[in-house]
């Protein structure tokens, strides 16, 4: 996946993630992930299936983020 940052100039990111359970979950307690992700330069041309992301919920200005889990602090 690409992933394209806000703002004029900003990076694209090509990355590579995988997540396996660290063991299997007991009976009403959340599962444990293990999680690990490969960030690289991606070209600079932009493109049509890059998606676009924030920096995290709190300082990410696109309003309409169907993945925000909490406010931003930017208004």
């Amino acid at each position: 996946m690409v992933a394209a940052l806000p703002g004029q100039g900003a990076p694209r990111l090509l990355c590579h993630a995988v997540a396996a359970l660290r063991e299997e979950p007991l009976p009403g307690e959340p599962p444990v992930w293990e999680t690990t992700m490969l960030v690289r330069p991606a070209p600079p041309e932009p493109a049509p299936d890059d998606r676009p992301v924030g920096p995290g919920c709190r300082l990410c200005p696109r309003p309409a983020c169907p993945a925000r889990r909490e406010p931003s602090i930017l208004g």
